[in-house]
Formats: C-alpha cells, structure tokens, sequence
C-alpha cells in the first residue's frame, strides 16, 4: 500500500525506476534542456555522502544515485528534507517515500547496473513559488531547481542485457543552506542497442494542431473517433471537450481534452491519450495549452508508457501565469512506439468520503496477475462527468490485489456536486 506524501499533489513521490524497475510520479514541470554538465565522477571518495549536507542540486543528485547503486537506506534518506520539524502526519509520508524508494533499489539491484561515471545533469532555477505543491508551507525553501537527469544503464530481462538510457527531471530545494530532492519524475527511457530499437512511428509534421469540434458533440466526428464510444471504461464517464487522432500515421491513437481548475485556482486541461491497437504504445511529446489568441499558457512534456490496448492513460496541464486554455494544443516532437512491457487488464472498486474540505478516496484495484501500477489518476466528477477535482496515487507494489487510499483538499468540495470517481491507471508486467 502506497499514499501520496500530498494531499493536494504528489511531492516527493519517489520513483528512482529504471526501465522496467517502477515508473514515473506525477509533477506538472517541462523538461527541455541539454546535458551540458560534466558527468558524475564514481570514484570512492565521491562515493562518501555528505551527512552534514550538500552544497548543490548535483551534489544531492549525485549522492542519491550512488546510495541508490549502493542499495543504502540511510544515505537515500540523507537525499531527502528532514522530519525532524514536521507533523506527524508529513513525517510518516516522507519516511514512506524513502521506504519506496530504497525498495525499488533493492528490486533493480540484480537486474539493472548504473553507469555512476556516465550519468549527467543539466540544472536550472525555478521560482520556489512555482512549485506545485505544500513545500512552501512546511520548509523555509532558499532556493528551488529542475535537474534534466540522464542515467545511462544496462538492465538484465530474461537473461538478455540491455543498453538503456533513463531520463529524469529532478527537483531540488534548498532548506538552511543545504539541497534535498524534493520530487523525481522520469520522462523517458529508451533502449539504445541498434538491433533492440523498439518500433518508432514519428508525426509527418512538426507541429499538429487538432481538428475544429463539434458543437454538438465537442469531438471530432470520424470514423476512427466512433470507435471509442465501444469502450467500456472509465474513459466514458468523463465530458470531453475535443477528441481528436494527433499523429497522422497512427490514427487509432487518440488524444482527449477536458477543462477543470486546480486546488489552487489555476485553469488546466486534463489530457487523455487512449491506445485503440492491440499493443502497447508509448506516446511523447511537448503539449503547449493555447488561449483564444493564441498565446500559450501552459505546457508539459508528455511521455506515456505502455498504454495497453483499449486503455487511457492521462496527465495534466496547469496554467499558473493568468492564462486561460481555450482547449486548444500545438503539439511538437510527437512519437509513439511500441512498448516493451505487458499491459495486465484492470478492474476497481472505489468510495469517497469527505470530512470538511478534506474527501478522501478509497479504493481497491483487482488485475488479472499481480502487477506494477505505478501512475493513478482519480477524477471527481459532477453528474454531467465534469471535472471537480483530481487525485494522484502512486502504488509501486506488484500484487494482483491493491486496497489503498489517498486525500484532497478542497475548499467547499461537499458541496460541489461530486457525485462519481473515473479512475485511469495502466498495470504492466515486463515480458
């Protein structure tokens, strides 16, 4: 069982995955950048961590690869804020994502080997009031950066070595003079032996802009787009306002658009790509939210792993500069590929509760083999299937059988007419 350390937003929602060891938290930051920092040294005097702190965002990045490599609980947990001044209920998530994250090291540890000496980190500063998240109101924060994190390794699946190179975004704080990672994100990972490259199928345009909609029905009127109304999942419970086939040469990939605004009061899009192939589909690319003038707004770098066939796997656009999306979104470096894991189907059971503004989502997960969920989206919907609300959970545990259960808070949220749940996941198993 795995909660989210916020109850607005995952925050230092621990991923550390390699290919096929986990997968990515959620966090609504763009990643460009290039590596352009030197490398990350692996002799033994760089191994020893630093207790009284660390002077940098690569220092602590490198520190914590290291004691990920190493399989070192201890020095994972020095990466990260101290609890020493938190609340009990900040001190129990924030040892849990350590636990997370020292479990994923120990589950790669015989099948995956970092390459320390190659790693690189590219780091950036942010406005610390740009974090999306409660950091500000729990730590004094100095300083903030976002870290594009290239993590070259070789993993081991049935006996076979494989050449990968994993993309992070990290995010650091600096709290009383000394950085901690904050949140780790992975954005991308790609197998780089020339014979082992996975299918790639590559929009035939820059940019792509979507279809104009609908009155009627908001969606784009196609035979490929009729398709979806055959499905049977949680998808259909959503009001989307635009659907749309974004990539030219794969048109049963479909992209879907719905407005809400955050806990925070920011307007956003909620974006769901559903895979209408009998395969797993990876899916990237750099989304940019438009106004009615065509400003841009808002933007996130998408990388959607191994959504299985008939499923949607979806995440969020939040624009914090006044801007209003207008549904609309310019698309650049669109690709889909084929997956290198097994999507395991999914069914769940859920029930929500709120005390004040604070609801509370349980729910249970039954999949057909035990499996790494990874990623979840809870959609709060209103009875017409518009967006309230959203959650985010992360389950790193690979069961056949998940209960758990993960919060918000919501101003007035008991009565906003909050009257059903679409939960949108995508289990895998590597093949």
């Amino acid at each position: 069982m795995r909660k989210t350390l916020l109850v607005l937003s995952s925050l230092l929602l621990i991923t550390a995955s390699l290919a096929g060891c986990g997968k990515k938290a959620d966090d609504d930051s763009n990643i460009i950048g290039k590596n352009d920092k030197p490398a990350i040294e692996s002799t033994t005097e760089s191994t020893e961590l630093n207790e009284d702190g660390f002077i940098s965002s690569e220092e602590v990045i490198n520190a914590y690869w290291i004691a990920f490599d190493k399989c070192y609980k201890s020095d994972i947990e020095l990466c990260f804020p101290s609890v020493d001044d938190v609340n009990g209920f900040w001190q129990s998530n924030i040892e849990e994502n350590v636990n997370s994250s020292y479990e994923t090291a120990k589950s790669c540890k015989d099948t995956a080997k970092v390459s320390l000496s190659d790693i690189t980190v590219d780091s950036e500063s942010i406005d610390k009031e740009s974090l999306d998240n409660d950091l500000n109101k729990i730590f004094d924060i100095e300083k903030a950066e976002i870290s594009t994190v290239h993590v070259p390794l070789v993993q081991t699946v049935n006996g076979v070595d494989y050449n990968v190179l994993d993309i992070y975004e990290f995010t650091t704080i600096r709290i009383d003079g000394n950085w901690y990672i904050a949140a780790i994100k992975e954005v991308d990972v790609k197998v780089i032996d020339e014979n082992e490259q996975p299918t790639t199928v590559e929009s035939t345009e820059e940019t792509t802009e979507e279809p104009e909609t609908t009155e009627e029905s908001g969606t784009n009127q196609n035979t490929e787009t009729m398709q979806l109304s055959d499905l049977d999942t949680e998808y259909t419970k959503v009001n989307w306002g635009v659907t749309y086939a974004p990539i030219e040469d794969a048109p049963n990939l479909f992209v879907s658009v719905a407005p809400w605004v955050d806990s925070y009061g920011n307007p956003a899009l909620l974006v769901a790509v559903t895979n209408m192939y009998d395969t797993n589909l990876n899916f990237s690319g750099n989304a940019y939210a438009k106004d009615s003038s065509g400003n841009y707004v808002g933007n996130y770098y998408a990388y959607l792993s191994n959504i299985g066939p008939g499923n949607t796997s979806v995440f969020k656009i939040i624009c914090r500069d006044g801007g209003v999306p207008n549904g609309e979104i310019h698309w650049e470096d669109l690709k889909v590929e084929e997956g290198i894991k097994t999507y395991v189907p999914w069914e769940a059971d859920w029930s929500i509760s709120n005390e004040g503004n604070m609801l509370t989502l349980d729910y249970t997960v039954n999949m057909e083999q035990a499996a790494t969920i990874g990623e979840v989206y809870g959609l709060v919907l209103d009875k017409d299937g518009n967006i309230i609300d959203i959650f985010t959970d992360y389950i790193s545990d690979e069961k056949s059988t998940i209960t758990t259960s993960t919060q918000l808070y919501r101003e007035n949220i008991a009565t906003s007419g909050a009257s059903d749940v679409a939960l949108f996941m995508n289990p895998t198993v590597q093949k």
